[in-house]
């Protein structure tokens, strides 16, 4: 019974991602941008993460469980549009990331509601906290360490993190810009005043603390405590 799901999770996937690139479309046409070559990419991508949500979150623990899935869906459908559209255009829409905010508000709410709000609290002060820091860069660096989509995306990053994964995701998205960046130097791809999107670094980093940010906090933790 699993594989028929997964099946169907994957076809599902399919379709958003079909539905995806539309979006991407039509909103690169709406900019005046040259049409990408990407389709099979965003259409594989999106299956591939609503198959690993699933793998993840199956079986799943009762309501919250199915209602915490619904939203990884949801949300993993808005971060593969920002990671392909960021990663050939250097923006984050903001007809995709207010949204995103939006939805999460509206599943912070509902958790809250069952979960206390503290739990809320802990996901508004992260969203706060990490903005901050991201508009401080933003203006320190004049505006040339990141554009200000980045500022906007971090605030939604720790509304969906919490704490601590937004520490997580945080640490994640630079070692990994860290990494790539200095690889396309290395090998001559970028130099080192060439701009390269942060977008898709800190999504990268979002998926792997919402997925994985409990083990990797109590991996440093044991090691270092």
């Amino acid at each position: 019974m699993d594989i028929y799901f997964s099946i169907a999770v994957f076809l599902i996937g399919l379709g958003v991602g079909s539905f995806l690139n539309y979006s991407i479309e039509k909103l690169e046409k709406r900019d005046s941008f040259e049409s990408s070559e990407k389709y099979p990419v965003v259409h594989i991508a999106t299956a591939l993460v609503f198959l690993f949500s699933f793998l993840h979150y199956f079986p799943f623990t009762g309501f919250m469980g199915v209602l915490e899935f619904i939203f990884t869906l949801i949300i993993l459908s808005f971060l593969v549009f920002l990671f392909f559209y960021d990663l050939r255009h250097f923006i984050i829409p903001n007809e995709i990331i207010y949204p995103a905010i939006f939805i999460t508000v509206a599943y912070l709410a509902v958790v809250g509601y069952f979960e206390g709000l503290s739990f809320v609290l802990g996901n508004v002060i992260s969203a706060v906290g990490a903005f901050l820091f991201f508009l401080f860069i933003y203006y320190i660096t004049k505006q040339k360490g990141m554009g200000f989509g980045d500022v906007r995306y971090s605030f939604f990053m720790g509304l969906f993190l919490g704490f601590p994964g937004i520490l997580v995701g945080l640490f994640f998205s630079f070692l990994i810009g860290a990494i790539i960046g200095s690889g396309l130097i290395i090998c001559g791809k970028k130099g080192r005043k060439s701009e390269v999107p942060f977008g898709p670094f800190l999504i990268t980093g979002t998926l792997l603390a919402w997925f994985y940010g409990e083990e990797i906090m109590s991996l440093y933790l044991n090691f270092y405590v």
